[in-house]
């Protein structure tokens, strides 16, 4: 006999008569299942659990002299759970290939014979496969069948996927519309370098120049248009800012023999829009504008205001949560295949701006200061 309410986890009692007939049970995908053994163990007996002819589980007493198999094609890793005092064995997150026929062994005191063979040794080999021996009495049998969740006819995966590659490129082309108008505006920086960055959440991101130390004189950096970083030749007259919350604060690295900036331990609350403000060290009537006092004033909020660069860089960062592990329940994609979907999404959106914007481009060459930019291009 046997009883299940539906919660997550389903306990299944029999008999436990030797040679009785099998208990049919059967339990939704991702749920957990408490294959009882309903009996009280005693210290020195052993429990033997078998999935289709083959030993995934060996209790004991303790679970040094205990051991769980992965099974085959590891199936089973990381999913059992033993109860050392009754023998009993969970399955969590279940899915259709667990579905089959489990046995219980139960060897007593009193056998003859194979009590010692059985007894394991501390070190557990969970990839040893073993397969049931003929002359094995086997006490309990349970017949396990796996229901898919019934839904739509996406899974949670692809919906989440789609979803998640929709906002992507919601953020690529509200970032892309940003852009766009601030090269509109700026003369000095008619085709301004953008680069599309996307990294893991606790990472560590740099955003390159591609600057030696004898190209600029003062760099400034912006996120989504506030001031988080300034510096020059000189330590002493550079100075790096906490951000709006303090986002930024302990997390900005400077590279002066480049000007590039590192942002350390990256959240998501790091992705938008960055801006590098170039001043060349031949740059004539503004230099005096951006030197800063010794006094750095960390928490200070500066908007961005007119720029005098010679030119400006610009990156977009999306910073990705795989906090979320393992496989979305009720679907066949892990979170790494969410997420590889919604990259693919992205850069094909940027490929195809990145192929409007180049052409675009090279149909204008208006003034001296882009002929041979374009002429390069062509």
């Amino acid at each position: 006999m046997y009883t299940c309410i539906h919660t997550t986890n389903c306990s299944f009692v029999s008999s436990g008569v030797f040679g009785a007939d099998p208990d049919k049970v059967s339990v939704n995908e991702g749920e957990s299942i408490t294959l009882n053994s309903s009996v009280i163990k005693k210290q020195e007996e052993i429990m033997q659990w078998y999935y289709e002819d083959t030993r995934i589980a060996l209790i004991n007493g303790h679970a040094k002299t205990s051991c769980l198999y992965d099974g085959e094609g590891g199936r089973f890793r990381g999913r059992l759970v033993m109860d050392y005092k009754t023998g009993s064995l969970m399955i969590t997150n279940i899915r259709s290939e667990h579905a089959g026929r489990y046995e219980a062994e139960l060897i007593r005191s009193d056998s003859s014979g194979t009590g010692e063979i059985l007894n394991t040794n501390r070190k557990c080999n969970s990839t040893k496969k073993r397969r049931k021996d003929s002359k094995v009495e086997i006490f309990k049998t349970l017949i396990v069948t796996v229901a898919a969740v019934p839904g739509s006819g996406l899974s949670a995966g692809v919906v989440t996927g789609i979803v998640v590659g929709v906002l992507l490129v919601a953020i690529a082309a509200v970032a892309v519309g940003v852009i766009y108008s601030l090269h509109k505006r700026s003369r000095k920086s008619v085709f301004g370098d953008r680069d599309v960055l996307s990294f893991t959440k606790g990472n560590s991101v740099t955003l390159q120049t591609g600057l030696t130390k004898q190209q600029y004189e003062v760099i400034r950096w912006y996120f989504n248009a506030i001031h988080i970083a300034q510096f020059d030749q000189d330590v002493s007259e550079s100075c790096l800012y906490d951000g709006e919350g303090e986002i930024f604060r302990d997390r900005l690295e400077v590279d002066y023999e480049t000007g590039s900036l590192t942002i350390t331990n990256t959240t998501t609350e790091h992705a938008g829009h960055y801006e590098a403000d170039i001043i060349r060290r031949q740059h004539s009537g503004s230099n005096f504008s951006f030197h800063i006092s010794s006094n750095c004033d960390s928490t200070k909020i500066i908007p961005k205001k007119d720029s005098f660069a010679d030119s400006t860089k610009t990156f977009i960062l999306t910073v990705i949560d795989n906090s979320q592990s393992s496989a979305v329940p009720g679907s066949g994609l892990s979170s790494a295949a969410v997420v590889g979907i919604s990259a693919a999404v992205l850069l094909v959106f940027a490929a195809a701006v990145g192929v409007i914007f180049y052409r675009r481009s090279i149909g204008k060459c208006p003034t001296d200061n882009v002929v041979r930019f374009c002429k390069s291009m062509r």
